[in-house]
């Protein structure tokens, strides 16, 4: 993470934001947006009716989590309350937000791309109606608020990093921090593939009983070794 260079990210409207009408697919399956994909995951895994989900695939972006939450109020599983099942929803919530923005950035190269163009910034997801995923502010109140509290984007950095000390008018920001870990993925994603190269049969110096070349397999990978070259033994071969 870049010290002292913060991105704000706004509600559903921002392209960054897990609520961004933009549709995924999974296993068959379209879903309008990332968070559609995430409390439909969750309804799914609860044992609600295929109906009741669909319903949920007609809500608006902005209108999805509360929706979801009277569905399964009214189609509660057996046995089960909101208390009981608080600890599942917040753990399946954070999983299920995370494979949601996989599948898209797999599938929207916008979105890829303007994550990837944040380089190693400290994302902020300023979404004033979720203290979870994000501050629980917009961008100017937040603005507003670190004049006020009179602090600069490295304590900014340091409170993102250590909950403990972070102040109570800050939320969560989850979901820059899900982001911050797709974009790692993404990159590791990117240098691994340089490193998978094309393997070719090409005929070898050496030759077999029949006097034919032997075939060996080859790529077009260069690997550049930088600095001082040290043996890996001190055994030298001597004429006797």
């Amino acid at each position: 993470m870049e010290e002292g260079k913060i991105v704000l990210i706004g509600n559903e409207t921002d392209l960054l934001h897990c609520g961004y009408s933009h549709a995924i697919k999974d296993s068959g399956k379209r879903y309008p947006s990332a968070v559609h994909y995430t409390h439909s995951m969750i309804l799914q895994q609860l044992s609600v009716d295929e109906t009741v989900v669909d319903e949920l695939l007609c809500t608006s972006s902005y209108d999805v989590p509360e929706k979801a939450r009277q569905l399964l109020t009214h189609n509660m599983p057996p046995g089960h309350d909101m208390n009981s099942l608080a600890s599942y929803l917040q753990s399946s919530r954070q999983s299920y937000t995370m494979q949601g923005l996989r599948l898209r950035v797999e599938q929207d190269h916008e979105f890829e791309k303007a994550l990837m163009d944040t380089k190693e910034a400290l994302l902020i997801v300023c979404d004033p109606r979720d203290s979870e995923l994000g501050i629980g502010m917009d961008e100017k109140t937040f603005v507003e608020w670190m004049a006020r509290e009179k602090v600069d984007t490295k304590m900014i950095g340091y409170w993102m990093r250590n909950d403990h000390s972070r102040p109570a008018d800050l939320g969560q920001n989850q979901l820059g921090f899900f982001l911050m870990w797709l974009r790692y993925e993404v990159r590791e994603k990117r240098k691994a593939a340089l490193l998978v190269r094309e393997v070719r049969q090409v005929n070898g110096l050496s030759t077999d009983k029949e006097d034919q070349p032997v075939k060996i397999s080859v790529n077009d990978l260069i690997i550049s070794l930088q600095g001082i070259f040290r043996p890996l033994s001190n055994y030298y071969p001597l004429p006797f």
